[in-house]
């Protein structure tokens, strides 16, 4: 792993937002590292075929999603009220039947 150590620093202190003197690496095995520092941590695996570290864990991932928000069910839009049926009206309330007009009650059945 020290062969490829400064590409991994460097890559981490880029994707933990936090400078590489404050970084701990530890190897977990021959192709994974675990990085700490600045409250974060990452694990990387290196990806031999790029020669390149890649971010695999959690946190790669940090700034697309907020973790206190649960993702929506397939079929319905992200930010859909708790509730929403999959193939429901966007903007329809909760409990809104696949194919009901727009603005029906919930549980109204579609024509």
């Amino acid at each position: 792993m020290q062969a490829h150590g400064d590409s991994l620093r460097s890559r981490a202190a880029f994707d933990l937002q936090c400078p590489q003197t404050e970084l701990n690496v530890s190897e977990l095995d021959m192709s994974t590292a675990g990085v700490e520092g600045c409250g974060q941590r990452g694990t990387y695996i290196f990806n031999h075929t790029a020669n390149v570290w890649v971010l695999n864990s959690p946190g790669a991932d940090k700034n697309l999603v907020d973790p206190g928000q649960p993702s929506s069910p397939a079929g319905v839009p992200p930010g859909s009220p708790p509730g929403t049926l999959p193939g429901a009206p966007p903007g329809s309330p909760p409990g809104t039947l696949p194919g009901a007009p727009v603005g029906a009650p919930p549980g109204a059945p579609h024509h």
